[in-house]
């Protein structure tokens, strides 16, 4: 699996409590910490962790246990399934047109988000769900917004419940016809947060979410440029000036200027 050691320091200078650092051979730096104190697992422990066994799968889903001795009595501590969730939003069009003159009105466009999840740990896990709850701002890094999904409104919140492999939905969304920047890109962004359901083939274990996932993306949103068939646009703008009549009024210059 990700995870190839455990490493455990315990205090009791820390008031019972144990803290779990996770590494692997990838990673120098720790990938995740944990500290888990005993009153959080049951009232009125005493010494939680003064001795610690975690070699072995005590529960049969294939995740290494964590046994924890207090005074009196000893703790299972289970593992649990983690999730890395992979996101993706594209675009139909695939690019915003320029081409209407319209600007009272507007063009329509839809964005899908998806969500591929996959498994991480290698454990005998059956079904595993999670609810994901996203947000997905249109235009996020302006004040001045250029599309929206309903007037006045750019941001989108949604729930879903996904399982293991993909899961998209289709969000309709609008741009104006003549917003006031049409060169530079709509910087959309999508961010999420994952909470874990019980299951029901591990005794109620929920997944967690990897912290590799990138909670936070940004998707740009491109406008059609007119460049011709090489699709290289090249400035060539020449303006001609022809001062038809010239004159003076007091301290005054007054000049006719024809631009054809």
């Amino acid at each position: 699996g990700l995870c190839s050691s455990l490493c455990f320091n315990v205090s009791i200078i820390c008031a019972s409590t144990i803290c779990i650092w996770v590494s692997n051979h990838y990673h120098s730096q720790p990938l995740h910490f944990q500290r888990i104190a005993g009153s959080s697992v049951s009232p009125g422990l005493q010494y939680f962790g003064q001795s610690l066994s975690s070699s072995q799968d005590l529960s049969g889903d294939s995740l290494t246990d964590i046994a924890v001795g207090s005074r009196g009595s000893v703790l299972l501590l289970r593992s649990r399934p983690v999730l890395l969730v992979k996101t993706q939003v594209t675009y139909s069009p695939s690019k915003i047109s320029t081409e209407s003159t319209d600007c009272k009105a507007t063009k329509r466009n839809e964005a899908k988000v998806c969500f591929q999840v996959s498994k991480v740990t290698k454990d005998n896990i059956g079904v595993l769900q999670a609810t994901i709850n996203y947000t997905l701002t249109l235009d996020a890094t302006r004040l001045r917004y250029r599309a929206h999904f309903t007037p006045n409104t750019r941001q989108l919140l949604n729930t879903v419940r996904v399982g293991l492999g993909l899961m998209c939905l289709s969000h309709p969304f609008e741009i104006p016809n003549c917003p006031e920047d049409s060169l530079s890109s709509l910087s959309n962004e999508l961010q999420f947060s994952m909470t874990g359901l019980p299951s029901s083939s591990a005794d109620s274990l929920s997944p967690i979410l990897d912290p590799g996932s990138g909670q936070r993306t940004f998707f740009p949103l491109d406008f059609e440029r007119q460049c011709g068939a090489d699709e290289k646009c090249v400035d060539n703008l020449k303006v001609d000036f022809n001062f038809s009549r010239y004159g003076q009024r007091g301290l005054t210059c007054v000049c006719t200027v024809s631009v054809p």
